[in-house]
């Protein structure tokens, strides 16, 4: 079990009028890590959430958050972790201060030898904005982002203090009115020393 308040102390201005999104968060979630064979595992965190909004009740969510983990491990040289997830997710925006979140990913490593490891991450998350509606008898907010993240790094131990990383990341992301739109790719090398 679990009570969040969030409190704002200074009302955020929209137009002529004034927002205050204080609001009281419930939750209760339960734990589950079940080892189905040898080499897999799973892992269950979720339950009931409630969320009661002190002046903008409209907005009032029920519903559930749940995050489940997939752990598998045929072998000490290589490793899959998979997610998914539904959860009320915080968000800083005037008229909503939450989202409704779902999501999957997939990271897999590979210890290519006792130096080098390779890692593989894809996620794809839905930010949905439906069910919050905007104040004072404007139309709902409705917004959907969809976002998908494609990530590559190869991690190599120079000594046991130095290490070189070189990553890759490309990002896509659509919006259900289309005006945040993106595409981008990056590369990253990094070195760090740890003493």
């Amino acid at each position: 079990m679990g009570n969040l308040r969030t409190y704002f102390p200074y009302p955020q201005q929209f137009g002529d009028d004034f927002i205050v999104n204080n609001n009281k968060q419930k939750e209760a979630k339960i734990n589950i890590n079940w080892n189905l064979t040898g080499t897999t595992s799973l892992q269950y965190l979720g339950g009931w959430v409630e969320r009661k909004y002190d002046i903008l009740t409209q907005d009032d969510y029920r519903g559930w958050n749940d995050r489940m983990t997939l752990n598998w491990n045929p072998g000490g040289e290589f490793s899959v972790v998979g997610m998914l997830w539904h959860e009320i997710g915080a968000v800083d925006l005037l008229t909503t201060v939450y989202a409704v979140n779902r999501g999957v990913s997939v990271d897999p490593v590979w210890q290519v030898s006792g130096k080098m490891k390779l890692e593989a991450l894809y996620k794809y998350e839905k930010h949905d904005f439906a069910q919050t509606e905007q104040p004072f008898g404007l139309p709902e907010q409705g917004e959907i982002i969809d976002t998908a993240t494609t990530t590559g790094a190869l991690t190599y131990d120079i000594t046991r203090h130095v290490q070189f990383q070189a990553s890759a990341y490309h990002v896509a992301q659509s919006t259900s009115n289309h005006t945040s739109d993106f595409h981008e790719n990056g590369l990253s090398l990094k070195m760090s020393f740890t003493f």
